[in-house]
């Protein structure tokens, strides 16, 4: 599966060695969203399918997570996910267990 950063090769490794993932893919979605009264759209990097949940993941260094521009899409997939029974899952250094930061 094509990936854009070494944080996303790493999570797909992460997601094929799970034994509780059934099945992923990029994600698809198209998630409005408005920063500085301008409509934007989002889309998040994988839909994860686990054997007891669904996830919208996004993986993004964790220096990253607090942008401005992130807050308003994270908050905006995570209504999506309360409204469509997703759950929105953000996957940095720590959960993808990264000591040190991979260079893009």
């Amino acid at each position: 599966m094509p990936y854009e950063s070494s944080y996303e090769l790493v999570a797909e490794y992460r997601l094929e060695k799970n034994p509780d993932v059934l099945d992923y893919n990029r994600c698809k979605l198209n998630i409005p969203y408005v920063l500085n009264g301008v409509s934007h759209r989002y889309i998040p990097d994988f839909v994860v399918e686990f054997t007891n949940k669904r996830v919208i993941l996004e993986v993004k260094p964790k220096k990253f997570i607090n942008t401005e521009k992130n807050i308003s899409k994270f908050s905006a997939a995570r209504e999506y996910c309360a409204q469509n029974g997703f759950i929105f899952e953000v996957w940095t250094e720590k959960e993808l267990g990264l000591k040190k930061i991979p260079k893009d």
